[in-house]
């Protein structure tokens, strides 16, 4: 049957949820959500490639010791591996401390304000060890590289001063950024096309529940609260689908005939 319009004169009720009939109007407006996969795809991906500055990271690492004294067997025991585990994450606030940051800075001739180092610098600690890796991030490969190698020189030095009984040996030297640490295209792209998702699918939601297209007799039976005593076929499709069509929609053989008659002229 041909689809019929709610023109107002009869009020009718928000659709309720039927998961099959949702899921199957979703597949049918699926250029909603291509189309917004799209957009937001594109608008991350050129935003992201073209507008974000890079950013470069250099990072060290060190063995943090909670004695930096020496046995006669030079042995460590278990309290003295766990103390060092626990001293890490004292180290990591003692490195990004205003102190340290300040004087890696001015050693190398470099006059930032403290808040900007701090969002610069970051700490770890690696698996759970006595291991402290250390990593600066900036838009210039050459300032990340000069800051970082400022504090691995400067922090062992205030830390033992700070913590008494304790040291910290740099492991690995911190590396020249060669490649771009950020932004990362891929992820902010895929970031796009998941709230392109959520976004059609919210579009699709709204237009499933306000719709008021009437499509068969049951709706018009729970929207206007009247029983459909008969259906009125379309004849034009009747007429193309041929003669077992026209029988299965009731009609007899004379109807046949000339629609038959029609088709042959």
């Amino acid at each position: 049957m041909e689809k019929m319009e709610n023109k107002g004169i009869f009020p009718l009720k928000m659709k309720e949820l039927d998961p099959v009939d949702l899921i199957k109007f979703i597949f049918i407006k699926f250029w909603v959500v291509l189309l917004s996969i799209i957009i937001f795809g594109s608008a991350f991906f050129f935003y992201t490639a073209l507008m974000v500055k890079p950013t470069y990271r250099s990072t060290f690492s060190a063995y943090v010791n909670n004695n930096n004294t020496q046995r006669a067997d030079n042995s460590l025991t278990n309290g003295d591996i766990t103390a060092s585990q626990q001293l890490v994450k004292t180290y990591a606030q003692i490195i990004t401390s205003r102190k340290i940051l300040e004087a890696s800075a001015d050693s190398i001739g470099l006059d930032v304000d403290y808040r900007k180092l701090l969002n610069m610098v970051s700490t770890s600690q690696s698996n759970g060890t006595e291991i402290i890796n250390v990593s600066v991030t900036a838009y210039s490969p050459e300032y990340a590289y000069n800051l970082s190698k400022a504090i691995a020189v400067t922090a062992p030095e205030y830390l033992e001063t700070i913590v008494e009984g304790s040291s910290m040996k740099i492991i690995d030297d911190p590396t020249f950024p060669k490649s771009k640490y950020g932004p990362n295209v891929q992820k902010k792209t895929l970031l796009g096309i998941i709230i392109g998702i959520v976004f059609a699918l919210a579009i699709d939601m709204i237009w499933y529940f306000t719709d008021n297209t009437v499509t068969n007799e049951k709706e018009i039976e729970e929207s206007f609260q009247y029983p459909v005593v008969g259906i009125i076929p379309d004849i034009e499709s009747i007429t193309k689908s041929g003669y077992y069509s026209a029988y299965r929609y009731g009609y007899g053989t004379s109807q046949q005939k000339s629609i038959d008659n029609r088709r042959t002229k």
